[in-house]
């Protein structure tokens, strides 16, 4: 990087959350082939924090850039950058959506962005049932449900407890004609949670949760400590599981952005 611009303090809000830009920079490359080939190039960061109580399809998440002027009004974007992917990463609960935009910079450019205007689309569950497993010493035990279309098998494998961890095992399989094939490649799981006897619930730490259209497996990992860091037993295992989806468009603007 050559320089760079901390934009974290700009943010636009909305329904399904809000936008931020995090920071501008003028990034150099170089060709190994011609190393006198030198390119410059702006980039700009950006994130989505989304409402947790969303349920949010797995790698399904684009956006799409309709303007970036400076402030004499000259386009910044770049054709190969107006539709882009933008992935989601979870951490303790939050849910964020990562956005990088290459832009032109030459020497007539600017010293601001006039207006950066897009939108982020995000695939979200609007309809969800749910399997509540009680006995989590019978394993395995498996449940049948139809969404999309097509006929899929949830599979609770087997659960056991690694150091200061519980690890949930579970599969997803496809029972029907119909492929179910979400963006990525992988069956959709949903969303687990472990709970006490209390209705406590454990920290989700993350997951090793993977495979193909046709069958996916893995562990989740959950804390053996409950929100209130008080040990106890799971009791119970809640499976939630989106049945019905809908494509919704988190649009986004933002004036006056300092460039670096």
């Amino acid at each position: 990087r050559l320089r760079e611009t901390e934009l974290r303090r700009l943010e636009f809000q909305h329904a399904l959350g809000s936008m931020h830009a995090n920071d501008a920079y003028a990034a150099q490359s170089i060709s190994f082939r011609k190393p006198t080939n030198i390119s410059e190039t702006l980039q700009v960061g950006m994130y989505a924090q989304l409402d947790p109580r969303l349920q949010i399809a797995a790698k399904a998440h684009s956006a799409d850039i309709e303007s970036v002027v400076d402030e004499m009004g000259r386009s910044l974007l770049l054709p190969t950058h107006k539709h882009l992917d933008a992935p989601i990463m979870e951490s303790y609960g939050i849910r964020m959506g990562t956005l990088d935009i290459s832009l032109r910079l030459k020497p007539t450019t600017g010293t601001r962005i006039a207006r950066l205007k897009g939108s982020y689309r995000l695939r979200i569950a609007t309809k969800s049932e749910s399997w509540e497993i009680t006995d989590l010493l019978k394993a395995p035990q498996s449940k049948r449900i139809t969404r999309l279309g097509t006929e899929q098998s949830l599979t609770f494998l087997s659960m056991q407890r690694e150091g200061r961890e519980w690890h949930v095992n579970v599969l997803v399989q496809n029972e029907g004609p119909l492929r179910l094939r979400l963006p990525g490649g992988a069956l959709g799981v949903g969303t687990l949670r472990l709970l006490d006897a209390q209705n406590r619930v454990f920290w989700e730490r993350g997951s090793a949760f993977g495979g193909d259209s046709n069958s996916a497996r893995g562990p989740f990992m959950f804390s053996t400590m409950d929100h209130n860091h008080a040990e106890s037993e799971p009791t119970k295992l809640i499976w939630t599981f989106p049945v019905e989806w809908k494509e919704v468009d988190l649009p986004f603007e933002f004036e006056n952005l300092p460039l670096p």
